[in-house]
């Protein structure tokens, strides 16, 4: 028993081989883009969460603006007294 194929055959199986081929290159490089997507991803995460670090470091503190308010509005009270002090010793 020989198992033969006709030439339309061969030719049929070699299309569909180059059209797996073309397929898997496709799939291929459509990976790799998203691999790269997500990379560019992470890395940016990574920037923000650093960004969001700092940012609670600095307003860690944001409480006691209000008591300094107070303490400078007092201090510029004292100023205003030592000037009008020294404006009558004039």
């Amino acid at each position: 028993m020989v198992l033969a194929f006709a030439p339309e055959e061969i030719t049929r199986w070699q299309i569909y081989l180059v059209i797996g081929l073309v397929v898997l290159l496709a799939v291929f490089a459509l990976l790799t883009v998203l691999l790269r997507i997500v990379r560019q991803i992470d890395v940016n995460v990574a920037a923000t969460w650093e960004m969001a670090k700092r940012v609670a470091a600095n307003t860690a503190t944001t409480w006691q603006l209000h008591g300094t308010a107070a303490g400078l509005e007092e201090l510029k009270k004292e100023a205003l007294l030592h000037d009008e002090l020294l404006a009558s010793k004039l």
